[in-house]
């Protein structure tokens, strides 16, 4: 159960960090000139997408130390991790079939 409640607390608090982290984005990207809504809008969506399996990674056995956005061409995305815990490959497995529609795990 402890598990469970640590994965809830850091989805938790990933959710409240990616709608901070999008609201940034907005912010920065309006004091841009020349990049177009669609272009601002993908670049959002591939962050919250990268966000959005952060939880995945926790489940993976490893702690997403740091996080690190770059507004460049191509955008970037850097996440630190480190391992604490072992998983099998049998739990691993589940997980990628759990989780086959997220685009980043193609």
């Amino acid at each position: 159960m402890k598990e469970k409640s640590l994965v809830k607390k850091t989805t938790q608090s990933i959710t409240d960090s990616t709608d901070q982290l999008v609201n940034q984005l907005k912010s920065g990207f309006s004091k841009l000139s020349g990049i177009g809504t669609t272009t601002k809008n993908k670049f959002i969506n591939y962050v919250k997408e990268v966000f959005d399996i952060l939880p995945l990674i926790e489940k993976a056995g490893f702690r997403t130390n740091r996080l690190i956005v770059g507004i460049s061409i191509p955008p970037s995305v850097e996440i630190h991790v480190s391992r604490f815990k072992e998983v099998n490959q049998k739990e691993i497995d589940n997980l990628l079939e759990e989780y086959s529609d997220r685009k980043c795990l193609k």
